[in-house]
């Protein structure tokens, strides 16, 4: 029997507003069915949290985030959720419906994609994602179950479930308990439970890679095998499995992938200006090769990793050092306490009496007057360095310097004090006064002879931007590398500068000058002296004489790449005629024969009889065309 006539749901009204038609899809924390909004009269999704997860409070946070985070956007390529509530036992979520398919599933009919295909899919991922990450969302969990791929040919992003909102960041409540996909979970928050905008880059590397080869890069018996292998191992390049993947998404994915997260890009949007330039970069006769399979297609792990959330012991990865253990959470024991103090003895009562005034009046002294009195951190930003300090001295407090870089505050001038000011400290505390250095420059690197994807990369790692790019002919500079930059490598910028790129298009064309009229030797050394090659092809001629040449291909005026040919018609003089047999014939009757053939003819002797005796050339030999044929008449 169909499993969803046997779903109870379908059939049922959710919340008084939800008519529950049919059942879509069934995960490992909802089911998610196809329903009519009776309230609005349309289709949605309705995605019903399994009872049995009803009472785990990880679980019911992440689906009512979903809801709030994807509430959050509105965008294109992002599904929308329109409604979040309960009815009874259920927790649900309305979603947009969309007749399609998960990239999961497509992945699994088709296995890889091509490398259009492949972009075509990411490149929306990344829109949506720096749409979330402009809005300070971290989304968390990116996998092909969570792209959908319309009928219409769109890409969405789906389930923003392990979404963190506000300052952008991924973090764990009991980082030794993480939930999360950990074929696609980034090495940071595996070994420091949390983890910003990166880890969202990171998991869109590992889905590009998954695109492009059929295959997952890490695999291993269970979630921890595998998600060790994200921490301790670099990503293969896809072109170590299929070999028609070019360099430029090769390094795609390495800056996508890096264990380290300050050498990805900062967030989606600098990711997906770099996918755009990769794109642009790739020849276009590898952009729809689908390989048949990958070299080497490692042992399935989609029962281990793919698909749904999977919680594991972060302690099973790696023992985090001893100085971090109290601050994630675990227990660090005490020292022993100090042996008891023995009581005093008694004195007598006006001593004890004597000694409590004492003490009262220290006591009220220390926090009144003394140390133990409270201040404000006086506002110092601005000022000298010196100035900072006579104002922290007259606050009862003493001054420390740190150096900090600052964009809007001038070096020599201070940007702030650590704790901030107005909070309240006791008298003596030291406060940290952050002096400015200035803001904090970074060298243009050298680009030139780079690829512009390749300059593209240096300057995001060097926390600048490319700034304008053109493009000019150059005789040295093979086309398609950069030429110089402006400014040049070793010029000091601030962050996030441009550089403007000069991109070569390789050595100028040649106009193809006018050859004809001149002779072979003559038109064959003009040509070497551009630098152009020449073919020669033999035509007769009753114009030219023999060597000169009487056309060209290409036509004067036209442009050719160093190197070209140009094919020259040269003239082999005019064309060979028969000399026809006149002996024995009337002389006029032979003239008229011979001019016929095409020859000028010349009468020799007394022309008695007025019959031909003799011709030369002889008959039956070749002459050329024009030529004279001498009779000798009688």
């Amino acid at each position: 029997m169909d499993a969803t006539l046997q779903d109870p749901l379908v059939g049922r009204m959710v919340d008084g507003r939800y008519h529950v038609e049919s059942r879509i899809a069934r995960g490992g924390m909802a089911t998610v069915y196809l329903a009519l909004d009776r309230r609005l009269d349309r289709e949605v999704a309705l995605k019903v949290m399994h009872p049995d997860l009803t009472g785990d409070e990880d679980f019911v946070s992440r689906f009512i985030r979903e809801a709030r985070a994807a509430a959050r956007l509105s965008h294109p390529n992002v599904v929308q959720v329109y409604d979040q509530g309960g009815d009874g036992d259920l927790l649900y979520l309305a979603m947009e419906y969309l007749p399609g398919r998960t990239l999961r599933e497509s992945l699994s009919e088709r296995g890889a994609l091509t490398i259009r295909e492949s972009l075509r899919v990411l490149e929306p991922v990344l829109d949506a994602l720096a749409a979330a990450h402009r809005a300070g969302i971290v989304h968390g969990d990116i996998k092909p179950e969570n792209v959908v791929l319309t009928d219409d040919g769109r890409a969405k992003v789906a389930d923003f479930g392990l979404a963190r909102a506000g300052a952008a960041t991924l973090t764990t409540a009991a980082p030794e308990r993480l939930l999360g996909t950990a074929a696609y979970l980034a090495p940071e928050l595996l070994t420091r439970g949390i983890a910003d905008a990166r880890a969202d880059i990171y998991a869109a590397g590992i889905l590009l890679f998954e695109m492009l080869t059929g295959t997952q890069p890490f695999t291993g018996d269970d979630a921890a095998q595998v998600a060790r292998r994200h921490v301790v191992e670099a990503v293969p390049e896809p072109s170590s499995l299929a070999a028609h993947i070019p360099v430029e998404l090769d390094d795609l994915v390495a800056m996508a992938t890096a264990v380290d997260p300050d050498l990805r890009p900062a967030n989606a949007e600098q990711m997906l200006a770099l996918t755009r330039a990769a794109r642009q970069a790739v020849p276009e006769s590898v952009l729809d090769v689908r390989p048949a399979a990958p070299r080497s297609t490692p042992e399935s792990t989609t029962q281990v990793v793919a698909g749904d959330l999977v919680r594991y012991d972060t302690r099973a990865l790696a023992a985090p050092p001893p100085h971090a253990m109290a601050r994630h959470g675990y227990e660090v024991p005490l020292e022993e306490p100090l042996p008891a103090t023995r009581r005093r003895r008694r004195g007598r009562r006006l001593a004890v009496v004597l000694a409590v005034l004492a003490l009262g009046a220290a006591t009220g002294w220390w926090f009144l007057a003394g140390p133990g009195s409270f201040t404000r951190v006086p506002q110092v930003s601005g000022l000298s360095l010196t100035a900072a300090g006579d104002a922290l001295g007259q606050a009862g407090l003493r001054p420390a310097t740190a150096q900090v870089f600052s964009e809007t505050v001038p070096a020599g001038r201070v940007v702030g004090t650590d704790p901030p000011v107005g909070h309240r400290v006791r008298h003596g505390s030291t406060v940290t006064i952050d002096l400015s250095k200035g803001p904090q420059l970074f060298n243009v690197p050298k680009l030139a002879g780079r690829t512009e994807a390749e300059a593209r990369k240096l300057l995001a790692q060097a926390h600048l931007t490319a700034g304008s790019v053109d493009q000019t002919y150059d005789d040295h500079v093979r086309a398609g590398r950069v030429i110089e930059s402006q400014p040049p490598a070793g010029s000091a910028l601030r962050r996030g500068q441009p550089v403007d790129l000069t991109i070569s298009k390789g050595p100028p064309p040649i106009e193809v000058p006018d050859l004809r009229g001149s002779s072979q030797a003559a038109a064959q050394a003009q040509l070497s002296s551009l630098g152009l090659q020449s073919d020669v092809q033999q035509q007769t001629s009753d114009v030219f004489p023999a060597g000169v040449v009487i056309g060209q291909d290409p036509p004067a005026g036209d442009t050719l790449l160093p190197g070209g040919t140009v094919t020259l018609v040269v003239s082999s003089g005019p064309p060979l005629v028969t000399v026809p047999d006149v002996t024995d014939q009337r002389v006029e009757q032979a003239v008229r024969t011979l001019q016929q053939a095409g020859f000028q003819v010349r009468l020799v002797g007394r022309r008695l009889i007025d019959r031909v005796q003799g011709q030369s050339p002889q008959p039956g030999t070749q002459a050329p065309k024009g030529s004279i044929v001498t009779l000798l008449v009688v």
